[in-house]
């Protein structure tokens, strides 16, 4: 077991460290142990390690036990959380964060040991589970996290309730005794056999899991050996639509649209401004107390970022929805590119992604059909965000908007009615007026997407300087008709 134990008393948290090494020497069970003042700290460690139980002490400064458990189920469902107080009053909120146990303080043996016992039980016994080769590797998949099994010809594709997707080349008669014999799984076509317990919904396009996975798809093969795949799912608050065209078999394109999906929702986790778990509402929430350190992933995009509010004369700002924002708040953000860390000067300081963030998934995206070896592929995000790669089936690149595109990302910025105003000046920190959209065409998604932002937000003089900085991508302006 690998246990993090949190308490802002130096006394307790010694004795409680003191008394799981006892539990550890009595047993002769080895046990890891990290100990934290802080629940700031805590979560700081949780995010690259993998605790397999948290001790949290509720009653903290700052950040409380309760809270630092909220976070901890954003990025970790399987830990399990005991909490630690004086007092029963939340035990009742404990349930909403699945925690394991509520004790009171002081913490004797008598309640510490049995739960200790009771989890390292669970540890030793090994779990049900599938052994597949794939990749030149054996592994044992748990059936309790295996969703469904799909045939293709020749491969087959386990599909786990964390994301996960194991290809394997056989047939499924190899595995259809160890899985039908199993009440929790039936066949539902030649080509499918799924876990009941995981399925929320089945529909003749597609499947809905307990864990949110809801891709549907259409694939229709063509006489030239090649076929193409339509596949469609919600994702960052839109709709994203796929269409691949390739001689990929019909698995391997749903297994490229899965990449896709799986890295949709890794990067909303990380740069969600509006949900208060991802990894930048921590950063809103505690840069000011102390420098955060950051992920490679969102370091590299805040730092793009502010190098092109530079690049685009200040238009571009991701502090717009800081508390007091003026034209310099930005320049209360530090980075430090030796510790990737990053430090709010002044308090009320936020940073908010969401005018890039999709424009940074197109070339996420990118990456994956590229490694997957697709060249002819149209991705839209609410046709706001589109990503055109290759050439559509009957033709020389792809239209959108009758704008013809190829291995080009086209980004769209504005206001589609006069009420619907969500971009904020850098100006003068108000809504920007007007039923007008901009797009932009780049190569490069991310870029396109700050333009359109920039382009938007930006006053007449500002907006003619910014179009002759970057003659080489085409721009569109049109007033929307309503």
């Amino acid at each position: 077991m690998y246990i993090a134990v949190c308490d802002d008393q130096t006394e307790e948290l010694g004795s409680l460290t003191e008394l799981i090494g006892a539990w550890e020497e009595d047993r002769g069970t080895p046990v890891r142990v990290k100990s934290f003042r802080s629940a700031a700290e805590l979560l700081d460690a949780a995010r690259h390690e993998r605790f397999t139980l948290y001790l949290l002490d509720i009653m903290m400064p700052g950040l409380n036990g309760m809270d630092a458990a909220r976070e901890i189920r954003g990025f970790d469902k399987a830990a399990d959380i005991i909490f630690l107080t004086s007092s029963p009053g939340f035990a009742y909120d404990s349930y909403s964060v699945q925690a394991l146990e509520y004790l009171l303080k002081p913490i004797r043996t008598k309640t510490l040991y049995p739960i200790l016992d009771r989890l390292e039980l669970r540890e030793r016994r090994p779990q049900e589970a599938l052994t597949l080769r794939t990749g030149g590797i054996i592994v044992r998949v748990p059936f309790s996290q295996l969703t469904y099994v799909e045939v293709n010809g020749k491969h087959l594709y386990f599909n786990l309730a964390d994301g996960q997707v194991r290809e394997v080349v056989g047939s499924m008669k190899e595995y259809e005794d160890a899985l039908l014999t199993r009440p929790e799984f039936m066949r539902i076509h030649r080509s499918y056999i799924v876990n009941m317990l995981q399925i929320e919904e089945l529909s003749p396009t597609g499947l809905r899991t307990f864990s949110g996975r809801d891709i549907q798809h259409m694939y229709k093969p063509s006489h030239e050996g090649s076929g193409l795949l339509y596949a469609w799912f919600l994702s960052m608050h839109t709709r994203v639509d796929i269409i691949l065209y390739s001689k990929k078999t019909e698995g391997e394109l749903l297994f490229v649209v899965n990449c896709i999906y799986d890295a949709l929702c890794r990067l909303e986790k990380m740069a969600n401004f509006y949900n208060p778990a991802s990894e930048l509402a921590y950063v809103n929430r505690t840069a000011f107390v102390s420098p955060v350190v950051l992920s490679e992933e969102l370091y590299s995009m805040i730092d793009l970022c502010l190098e092109y509010n530079g690049k685009t004369l200040g238009c571009f700002d991701i502090t717009v929805h800081s508390e007091n924002y003026n034209q310099n708040t930005i320049q209360s953000v530090h980075l430090s590119a030796e510790d990737h860390s990053i430090y709010f000067s002044r308090p009320g300081v936020a940073v908010n992604l969401s005018g890039f963030l999709k424009g940074y998934a197109l070339e996420t995206i990118k990456s994956i059909l590229n490694e997957c070896v697709i060249e002819n592929a149209l991705i839209n995000m609410g046709n706001s965000s589109v990503l055109a790669l290759g050439n559509h089936p009957v033709g020389t690149g792809w239209k959108v908007n009758n704008i013809l595109l190829h291995n080009e990302c086209l980004t769209t910025s504005g206001n589609d009615s006069p009420e619907r105003r969500h971009i904020v000046s850098p100006r003068d920190g108000k809504l920007v007026e007007g039923a007008r959209q901009i797009s932009v065409v780049t190569t490069n998604g991310a870029i396109g997407e700050i333009l359109s932002t920039a382009l938007f937000a930006a006053d007449g003089e500002q907006r003619k300087a910014l179009m002759g900085i970057y003659a080489h991508c085409r721009v569109y302006i049109s007033t929307v008709l309503y």
